[in-house]
């Protein structure tokens, strides 16, 4: 008989003694009232955010003269026990100057990625800025990771007087994907998790294309595409541009034309600054169009093959007009109820939160708006979710202090699922509950739509233990969607997140995952032969086998680092896994 093991992992803020905020207040419990001021700081473009809930920020040193990373605590107030005060401060030579973090990534080890520009005299052009991309990899105490680049630093000249990383994207097997501008093209480039170049992609490393473009933002897709967004025409009529490439630099033909997707909003011109991913595929990418007199936030949202989603707005499209302030969208969050939120700048800090149809969330805010005064011209540059859900978004106060807004996000104060993982190779759902909370029994429900759920078990709470696990010992066959409602001493009750678990030849499972030398599959049929292949993403044969035994060792020392795909063919049925190679 085959089983599932569900860990429901629930982080939980309950409707008993808790009161419910309003979506787009201001979070009390940061900073002060919600905001975070600090003068002489800096000009701030981005932010991330570490598993442990604090938050990094990148830009650069009052007055330009070098780097800065900072971190503060969840709180708001600064982590001193990272760099010196909280601060993370990198000069260069004399001769560099207008130094910028531009985006920052959390690899999986803690270590923090940021990239962006490091301006150098040229003495052909005195008055001109000449820029050089700028990567440095920080230690998780904010010291530079002498392992990385030379010394923690890497300054790459591609060739043009200006270039520029914008974002930053790290990859399954710890590649670092950034975008930006070789004036005047666009370009991606992939490094080595030690800083070298990746010279399997693109043209030894970098893919430059369309002159008159650049790139703003950069996602990497499940299946390890790849997909920019920026602007093209700069200038003359800009455009809303995609681009997205295949796992080895090439252009995707599946993707709109020649993998280039191009969007107009209006006669006055578009930009891309933002690009982000939907669970089910979709792509959603949001920035400014300057159509109808006044520069507003403009979102998109398209289909995998590129194709507007005439789901959104009717037409895919939707543009937003702030008071007929200029305006412009400068993150593009996805929820986990697929709303859609963007966080950018009308004169103040700027966040609004749509619907999956494109309509504003009236929720939200003031009908979907939030516009956040901190008493002087502020620009929201970055943004970021939280796993509960409120909303981090961080700027520039002025000229050169620091301003960072948080704002209550969910809608209801129950569980929020926050992470899917393995448990002992089964699928799995993580739950995590606080001791205390006045709960009276979990009631665990599956379906087999995701819509008409039925409660299979109850689970009484019990206020000393936060750790909670499930066994269904019998799951339907094809898919089971299961969901936590959590029923309090007062008969109210709060639903999770749903969680799809697949019940297709779930016995077999393939480990370590990633894997070196050896990839291990178990649960094949103990008698006849079990033909084996593995694939790279582009369908590519790279190994064939034939198993004998329910367990079978597959050496796969020889390929290549990247994702691939094992298929196992049992009877009629071919059964696919991804793994990834170290």
């Amino acid at each position: 008989m085959k089983k599932y093991i569900i860990i429901l992992v629930l982080n939980y803020m309950f409707f008993g003694s808790r009161g419910i905020s309003q979506p787009g207040t201001l979070d009390n419990s940061f900073g002060i009232a919600g905001k975070v001021v600090m003068e002489d700081f800096g000009y701030v473009y981005a932010t991330a955010l570490q598993t442990d809930g604090k938050i990094v920020i990148g830009g650069t040193t009052p007055y330009s003269a070098g780097l800065l990373v900072s971190r503060l605590n969840s709180t708001g107030s600064l982590d001193f026990s990272f760099g010196l005060g909280g601060k993370a401060y990198t000069v260069f030579p004399q001769q560099y100057y207008d130094d910028q973090v531009r985006a920052l990534a959390i690899q999986t080890d803690g270590k923090i990625i940021a990239t962006g520009a490091i301006g150098k005299d040229d003495p052909n052009y005195p008055q001109n800025y000449n820029y050089n991309i700028l990567l440095v990899r920080y230690n998780t105490d904010g010291t530079t990771d002498t392992t990385f680049g030379d010394k923690g630093i890497i300054i790459d000249d591609f060739g043009s007087e200006k270039d520029y990383a914008f974002d930053v994207a790290l990859q399954e097997d710890g590649k670092i994907v950034i975008a930006g501008m070789n004036f005047p093209n666009f370009f991606i480039a992939r490094y080595l998790p030690d800083g070298k170049p990746d010279l399997t992609f693109g043209n030894l490393g970098i893919v430059k294309i369309l002159s008159g473009s650049y790139a703003n933002s950069v996602v990497i897709q499940p299946d390890g595409k790849i997909v920019a967004g920026g602007v093209n025409n700069l200038g003359l009529g800009d455009l809303f541009m995609l681009a997205r490439y295949n796992s080895d630099g090439v252009p995707d033909s599946s993707f709109g034309k020649s993998g280039i997707v191009k969007t107009d909003f209006a006669p006055g011109g578009e930009i891309i600054n933002s690009v982000t991913m939907q669970p089910d595929g979709k792509i959603v990418a949001a920035g400014i169009s300057n159509g109808l007199g006044s520069s507003q936030v403009a979102v998109a949202r398209y289909l995998s093959n590129g194709n507007l989603d005439s789901t959104f707005n009717d037409d895919g499209k939707v543009s937003t007009s702030i008071n007929g302030y200029y305006s412009s969208g400068n993150k593009v969050l996805v929820t986990d109820d697929n709303k859609i939120v963007v966080a950018g700048s009308a004169s103040d800090f700027l966040t609004i939160r749509y619907n999956k149809d494109g309509s504003l969330n009236e929720n939200f805010g003031i009908g979907g708006i939030v516009i956040t005064n901190f008493g002087e011209p502020t620009g929201g540059n970055d943004a970021m979710l939280q796993p509960d859900g409120k909303i981090v978004v961080v700027g520039t106060k002025g000229s050169y202090s620091l301003a960072v807004a948080r704002y209550n996000g969910n809608e209801d104060p129950g569980p929020i699922i926050t992470k899917l993982k393995k448990w002992l190779h089964h699928h799995g759902i993580t739950w995590d509950d606080k001791p205390g909370n006045n709960i009276s029994y979990y009631s665990v429900q599956r379906s087999t739509d995701g819509a008409a759920f039925k409660e299979i078990a109850r689970i009484l709470h019990n206020s000393n233990t936060a750790n909670y696990n499930f066994e269904d010992p019998a799951p339907l066959n094809g898919d089971n969607h299961y969901r936590l409602s959590a029923v309090s001493t007062d008969g109210s009750s709060v639903n999770s997140n749903i969680v799809l678990v697949e019940n297709n030849n779930a016995a077999i499972k393939i480990y370590p995952n990633p894997a070196k030398n050896n990839l291990v599959i178990e649960g094949l049929a103990s008698t006849g032969n079990t033909k084996l292949r593995i694939t790279d993403l582009y369908g590519n044969i790279v190994l064939k086998a034939t198993a004998t035994a329910n367990t079978h060792t597959c050496n796969i020392a020889s390929l290549k680092a990247g994702t691939y795909i094992i298929s196992i063919e049992t009877g009629n049925e071919i059964i696919t896994r991804k793994f990834i190679k170290e």
